[in-house]
């Protein structure tokens, strides 16, 4: 059997998750890696800080985890001061760089789990 059919679609749409504006953040996903696989991870955390400094009547979309890829992000995020934006970029490289080492978390554990290194 190849590795592929192990893998249910929660780690597919987790492997495919990044940060972006959102509707609706795909946050449970994220949560229930961390309890399945025992991750502990801030991203979610960091995100919320980010909403935080949007403010709670942001029209546009709050920041969270997607399937799709959110395309100019700043652009979209204009109503900010400049210290706030600046808070604002560094907590956005925070969480990818969180849900990257996330992602590579649970490919170490998958890869223990059947067997590997």
């Amino acid at each position: 059997m190849k590795f592929k059919s192990f893998i249910d679609s929660d780690i597919k749409d987790f492997r495919k998750l990044n940060v972006g504006i959102v509707n609706d953040s795909k946050d449970e996903l994220v949560r229930k890696i961390q309890e399945k696989y025992g991750i502990k991870n801030e991203t979610i955390e960091l995100i919320d800080d980010i909403n935080n400094l949007l403010g709670r009547d942001y029209r546009k979309g709050k920041i969270g985890f997607t399937l799709t890829e959110t395309k100019n992000i700043e652009k979209k995020i204009k109503r900010l001061n400049k210290r706030k934006m600046e808070a604002f970029k560094i907590k956005l490289f925070e969480s990818n760089s969180f849900l990257s080492e996330m992602k590579r978390q649970l490919e170490q554990k998958l890869k223990k789990d059947l067997g590997g290194e």
